[in-house]
């Protein structure tokens, strides 16, 4: 997965959770959406899913989860032979 160059990420994409706690998958994408905001994750940066993980805390799963997520939102790319 890569950082897309001049993705749209705006407000729209942070969901209407209601009264109930965010997934970890829904938090992982919202500190990577925070992180390419914020310039630390630049276009065409390389996303390692394990490396994100460990960042994180957390397993590869909701990290991969949340890769897809930020893929169909067009904010990454995805090219599995990598």
């Amino acid at each position: 997965m890569n950082v897309i160059d001049g993705a749209d990420i705006s407000a729209a994409r942070i969901r209407k959770r209601g009264a109930r706690s965010p997934t970890t998958q829904e938090l992982v994408a919202e500190e990577l959406v925070s992180r390419i905001l914020a310039g630390e994750l630049p276009p065409g940066r390389q996303l390692r899913q394990n490396d994100i993980a460990e960042l994180l805390d957390v397993s590869v799963t909701p990290v991969r989860e949340a890769l897809r997520e930020l893929a169909v939102e067009g904010i990454v790319d995805s090219d599995p032979h990598r």
